[in-house]
């Protein structure tokens, strides 16, 4: 998990040597349950740092892995990965079905951080599929579960995703909501220090204004989160980051 907290805390570069280490330490233990969650954190944190080929390198591995041990439940996450991979590609269709089969298999209960976190982007997929509102109802429901279980973890990405939603769609008073998603996802992420996710709804509400012709507070937005990275600058967010930075003021 100690990958995990480092890229939501804004280091990119020490989440994927933690990953490793702990990939690592894993296989000196051969314990197959270990290697099964090293695994499919590594493959998350690939996914959040764009880092395709790695991350569906780590989903084929869990997928053997959980295969050769019969870990059922594991093959399910290994899914998972695989099928946002495919969505990240651009092959929505294929990605979007494999995700919907995967989560109506998944153990919710025993798994509920995960199922959260898988859940989260099945709805952002729903919305790149135009199934708005479908994700509406999706991201609307985890954020009802999420404040009743206390999760404050995965608060900002719930918002940040509700955002893109309403952004995509476009209709009346979408936009208005994006917005208010997007700026409560940056209060939040502010709020606990998790700087990776900050950026991430940043860029969102950087890249809605710059749509309505606002490209100088976009640019203004994004500098400062910018600015407070140490690592990461080979990472897809960072690398969208600084075009805004590096961008006009108008």
């Amino acid at each position: 998990l100690l990958g995990m907290t480092c890229w939501i805390l804004g280091y990119p570069d020490r989440a994927v040597r933690e990953a490793e280490s702990a990939l690592s330490e894993a296989n000196a233990l051969a314990h197959p349950l270990s290697q099964a969650l090293a695994l499919e954190r590594a493959c998350s944190v690939f996914i959040l740092n764009g880092s395709l080929d790695r991350a569906e390198a780590m989903a084929d591995a869990l997928a053997s892995h959980a295969d050769r041990h019969g870990l059922d439940v594991w093959r399910v996450l290994a899914a998972c990965g695989r099928a946002v991979v495919l969505v990240a590609r651009g092959r929505l269709d294929t990605g979007l079905r494999l995700m919907s089969e995967m989560i109506a298999a998944f153990p919710r209960e025993e798994f509920q951080v995960r199922h959260t976190g898988w859940r989260t982007r099945w709805a952002e997929a729903l919305g790149l599929a135009g199934r708005y509102g479908e994700a509406l109802v999706v991201i609307s429901k985890l954020m009802e579960e999420a404040d009743a279980r206390q999760q404050s973890w995965c608060q900002s990405d719930l918002l940040c995703v509700k955002g893109h939603i309403h952004q995509a769609r476009g209709e009346l008073g979408d936009i208005v909501s994006a917005e208010a998603a997007y700026r409560a996802a940056i209060a939040r992420a502010n709020e606990q220090q998790a700087l990776s996710w900050e950026l991430r709804s940043a860029i969102g509400l950087a890249r809605l204004w710059r749509s309505r012709g606002r490209i100088g507070e976009a640019r203004d937005l994004i500098t400062p989160i910018y600015a407070r990275f140490t690592e990461g600058f080979d990472t897809l967010d960072l690398a969208i980051a600084r075009e805004f930075v590096s961008s006009p003021a108008s």
